[in-house]
């Protein structure tokens, strides 16, 4: 079996900055990968996981500086004697923020960007352009903006550059996240099927794995563990310990509800669609959350979820129909974005989190504490995609909003991280909103569930939801 990439005794440290002072990220990782495998590296955020990806794709320290040791090889070739666009056709990959990689006006242009750079015929670039699209399943995308498509849309976008490229190997970052569970396992399989040889870097262990047994690696100070010859319990032990995935013995974590009927958000006969596109249409009869409440939107990709969760926040005016919030107009909402750097823009973690309101030192450390958040003085950009989103959620817990709806929001965070987000921002007389794709997130954590469908409530769950949605969602054939 042809080895593809070995690495052997790899060790890196970030350079030190001021107010931050990194320690070895990668104590020693050793791995092997031939031709054909699938393995999924798991860890929590701040593990590795994305400096490893880079450090492969020789971006990570040629951009970045840093201490690195160890070796690395592509095919018998040392990977720092590549160029990073020598190996386009060797290693192609799909970052956790989906907006670093994208940089054209048009998805088909994107896709192929790389293959004219490549010199691929003309002919050729329109038919590796549409059979990539075919495969993803996004021919309507075919001339929008990638820059107005869901987060789990541009992945797919990205994903279907790979298959337009054709690399030999497949790195794919918290790929997952963002997209439903239908796509997820059409993905998966396919990519198992076709026998592609694949790294995918994720930050919670997933149902969707049991279809690759024997093939999981966790991150874990600084070096890899293989669990394939682990017991089963002192494999669930360590995935636990590392808030990777929830402890079975405990009970899901759903908050109580008071005995608060009032109302915070209440929807009839709303309908909306953007300027200049008549494929999407937002139609929703009825929708209400009380104070206190924890909602969830689920539903495919681009079904209308984001769409729906602006409209509540104000940050997209109605077509027509009745949104009455808090019985007033006027509900203090925060809307944490799918992807925080979008709200996230001053220079250090302090500014940001005191921007707009007078804080007391105390008070900024306290939140550091609460959410996991590096110094004061960390400029952001330095910290990973997991941190900026705790620092994204402890802004809007410093801003003490009625109602907090989380895009994504577990997009990027191990499940205690997660977790401990809605620990905190959930209060009696708040509100919460979580749009999200995994089932078994929105069934620990909501009273209600909304299926959204083509911008319509295809259902509404309120008792045994897990129960439910997984009849919903069937075996991968219905609405997956």
């Amino acid at each position: 079996m042809q080895e593809i990439l070995k690495i052997q005794n790899l060790k890196f440290q970030y350079p030190a900055y001021p107010g931050l002072d990194f320690p070895e990220l990668l104590r020693g990782i050793n791995l092997n990968i031939n031709a054909g495998d699938f393995k999924i590296i798991i860890g929590k955020p701040e593990a590795g996981k994305s400096t490893l990806l880079k450090i492969i794709l020789s971006l990570i320290p040629r951009y970045t500086q840093g201490i690195i040791s160890g070796t690395l090889e592509f095919k018998g070739t040392q990977i720092d004697k590549y160029k990073p666009y020598e190996l386009i056709e060797k290693i192609g990959s799909v970052f956790q923020d989906p907006d670093e990689q994208i940089f054209t006006t048009s998805c088909d242009t994107e896709i192929a960007f790389a293959l004219e750079s490549l010199g691929v015929e003309r002919e050729e670039i329109k038919q590796r352009v549409d059979t990539a699209l075919e495969i993803l399943e996004i021919e309507k995308l075919k001339y929008r903006n990638p820059a107005t498509l869901s987060g789990g849309e541009k992945k797919k976008l990205l994903m279907a550059c790979l298959y337009a490229a054709n690399p030999d190997l497949w790195l794919l970052d918290e790929i997952l996240d963002e997209l439903d569970p239908g796509a997820v396992k059409k993905i998966v399989q396919r990519l198992l099927r076709e026998k592609r040889t694949v790294i995918l870097f994720t930050s919670k262990m997933l149902d969707i794995f049991k279809l690759i047994p024997g093939n999981i690696l966790v991150i874990k100070d600084g070096r890899l563990i293989d669990t394939t010859n682990m017991v089963q319990e002192a494999k669930e032990m360590l995935l636990i310990e590392e808030g990777l995935i929830f402890n079975p013995s405990e009970s899901a974590n759903r908050h109580s509800l008071a005995e608060i009927t009032e109302p915070l958000v209440i929807l009839k006969d709303l309908k909306y669609r953007y300027p200049g596109n008549d494929d999407f249409h937002l139609s929703i009869d009825n929708f209400h959350i009380n104070r206190g409440e924890i909602v969830a939107l689920a539903g495919r990709n681009g079904s209308g979820k984001s769409t729906l969760g602006k409209l509540i926040a104000g940050l997209r005016d109605k077509e027509s129909g009745l949104l009455t919030v808090n019985e007033k107009n006027d509900l203090p909402c925060g809307y944490l974005f799918q992807n925080p750097d979008y709200q996230i823009f001053l220079p250090t973690v302090g500014e940001e989190l005191s921007y707009g309101i007078k804080l007391m030192e105390s008070q900024i450390q306290n939140t550091i504490d609460k959410f996991n958040l590096p110094d004061k003085n960390v400029p952001p950009t330095l910290m990973s995609y997991g941190a900026r989103k705790r620092l994204q959620a402890a802004v809007y817990y410093l801003m003490e909003r009625d109602l907090y709806i989380l895009d994504e929001a577990d997009a990027g965070l191990s499940l205690s991280d997660f977790e401990n987000i809605i620990n905190i921002l959930h209060r009696t007389e708040k509100g919460i909103i979580i749009i999200s794709h995994n089932m078994n997130l929105c069934s620990r954590y909501a009273h209600r569930v909304y299926l959204i469908e083509s911008g319509r409530i295809a259902e509404e769950f309120e008792n045994d939801l897990l129960k439910n949605l997984k009849s919903f969602f069937g075996n991968g054939e219905s609405i997956l």
